[in-house]
């Protein structure tokens, strides 16, 4: 395939005039002086030739095999095997996303370069996330029991009576509903003072607490009304 662009010339005899420069008539004129011939094997040429261009080309080519493994292993180490165990980590972290530490460690060797500043932007994301869920969680469950607590005598409100009861009808469970006030609540109010009134209901409400089993649900639901739950007995001690 090579004779395509390497076109061979036929053997045989080469003649080449021979000229040399001589000073004649105030001038310098070619003058022949022979011939120089000779026998040229054009074959050998071409055959050196081509073994000459398949060494530079094998030698090249290992050359950049070589060039090119070297900087694969480099690279590999250096770059693609911090980076397998820092998505390893990661991975790691979010199958354990429920446990505490969720942090990835940092790779050996790269604590000051991009892949330690990499696992530590992860890191401290992680730990403002954790700190910012935990926060919010702690938040929320103090709400829910702002909202079902009634801030004057500290027992269940109206809303927390109505999921109980929801939670007891869904159990299926026989139970009963005490309700109980304080009679002529509103002009005992009115005589001695909206103060004096609070204070009695706080006191009803720890005289409930004290009286009743542990874990009675007891609430209130306005006023001076109170609401309590107890299982279905057929003899209750009140």
């Amino acid at each position: 395939w090579t004779d395509v662009f390497l076109s061979t010339p036929p053997n045989g005899e080469v003649t080449y005039p021979l000229i040399f420069q001589i000073h004649r008539d105030n001038q310098y004129v070619d003058e022949p002086v022979g011939y120089l011939i000779g026998n040229v094997n054009y074959q050998i040429t071409h055959r050196e030739f081509l073994q000459l261009l398949w060494t530079i080309g094998l030698s090249t080519l290992g050359e950049v095999l070589l060039v090119a493994i070297i900087l694969t292993i480099f690279f590999h180490k250096q770059i693609g095997r911090p980076l397998s165990n820092i998505i390893e980590s990661i991975d790691e972290s979010a199958r354990i996303g429920q446990q505490k530490n969720t942090t990835i460690q940092k790779v050996k060797g790269h604590d000051r370069d991009e892949f330690g500043r990499l696992v530590d932007a992860y890191n401290n994301s992680v730990m403002q996330a954790t700190s910012y869920m935990t926060d919010l969680e702690a938040a929320k469950s103090e709400l829910k029991s702002l909202s079902e607590i009634d801030p004057l005598t500290n027992v269940a409100n109206r809303r927390a009576l109505l999921a109980e009861l929801t939670k007891r009808c869904d159990q299926a469970l026989p139970f009963a509903v005490v309700s109980l006030d304080i009679d002529d609540f509103g002009s005992y109010n009115d005589a001695y003072g909206h103060q004096t009134g609070d204070a009695l209901l706080v006191t009803l409400a720890n005289t409930l607490k004290e009286h009743l089993p542990k874990g009675t649900p007891i609430s209130r639901t306005g006023g001076d009304e109170f609401v309590f739950i107890l299982p279905n007995k057929k003899n209750h001690d009140i």
